[in-house]
């Protein structure tokens, strides 16, 4: 709240020729029309807010100026003139404030945009990361994990490391008990900020997973583990972008030793965020898993967030 009041204060730069694959998919354009009735001097831009609450006080600025409005039916309608304006808009604490980039209005327009808010009380956690190990043959290995992240969890029990004997089939024995695969969770966050990956819809999810994960080399087992986790939440929205990471771009979460070093080691993450299915995707180039030698495939995920890059700069003076 204090940074939405402190906006009063801000200097705000605009980069008028944003690049075509700047992100700002938390608030995008659904429908424009014509409404005779506006004077050349007029146009009309109209949020829908996808929350809870339908009708709800919010708090927004225009171009810097501050201003409050009731929501009807969980829409905010501003009438102003033509041309490009900036927003922002705070609707509780229960919610992160958002700021647009320059949205562009013709005379006599109404422009509507879906407006997706984000929980300020949503931990983002590295969902189920799992690690298969398949040596050539029976193995006793070491695994240690530098997670940045608190509060972390793992199973098998992880006492400084992870010490069992590794067999061909996947098996992991860790004295009379075997496991298929070893699992650690914590909350390490992070965002996207390429529009490298693709647009799915959750109908499709799983589809595309099948796809996906069959062109990066993932054994049935391994496909069913993943897509019986993420394809249920993906499904639940109408448009997922799905961006993959992979290797020491996973190093961001946590750093992994294996003893003895293994002659393949692939780490995969899925981050994905809701989007509007008009949303354009620079299709993403996925990795080959090799499995020649001793091979470790280590997956996780998790929904996440756009960050915008070069398109809007704010100095903010503190109150």
């Amino acid at each position: 709240m204090n940074k939405l009041i402190s906006i009063l204060l801000i200097a705000i730069s605009i980069n008028v020729s944003a690049k075509k694959d700047d992100i700002d998919p938390q608030v995008w354009l659904k429908s424009s029309s014509i409404d005779n009735t506006l004077t050349e001097n007029q146009a009309v831009y109209e949020f829908n807010f996808a929350a809870p609450e339908k009708d709800h006080r919010l708090i927004y600025t225009i171009d810097g100026h501050q201003d409050t409005s009731d929501l009807v039916k969980g829409a905010l309608r501003i009438q102003t003139t033509p041309g490009k304006h900036i927003f922002q808009f705070y609707y509780s604490q229960d919610y992160e404030e958002i700021s647009t980039d320059s949205l562009v209005i013709n005379p006599h327009y109404v422009n509507r945009y879906t407006v997706i808010m984000y929980g300020s009380q949503e931990p983002i956690i590295d969902l189920k990361p799992i690690i298969y190990l398949y040596p050539t043959m029976a193995t006793e290995v070491t695994v240690k994990l530098t997670i940045k992240g608190e509060d972390q969890f793992y199973y098998p029990a992880y006492n400084d490391q992870w010490k069992f004997l590794a067999y061909p089939n996947g098996d992991l024995v860790f004295g009379e008990k075997t496991y298929n695969y070893l699992f650690w969770e914590a909350p390490v966050g992070s965002e996207i900020i390429t529009n490298d990956g693709f647009v799915v819809a959750g109908k499709n999810s799983t589809t595309f997973l099948e796809r996906k994960l069959s062109e990066i080399g993932f054994t049935p087992k391994e496909q069913a583990d993943f897509i019986t986790f993420w394809a249920p939440k993906l499904q639940q929205n109408e448009f997922n972008f799905i961006q993959f990471i992979v290797n020491d771009a996973c190093d961001q979460y946590a750093l992994m030793d294996i003893f003895p070093k293994p002659n393949n080691l692939y780490r995969i993450r899925m981050l994905w965020s809701i989007v509007d299915g008009s949303y354009q995707a620079q299709k993403q180039e996925l990795p080959k898993i090799n499995r020649t030698g001793f091979s470790v495939l280590e997956w996780g995920g998790q929904q996440t967030r756009f960050r915008r890059i070069n398109c809007t700069s704010y100095n903010t003076i503190a109150l």
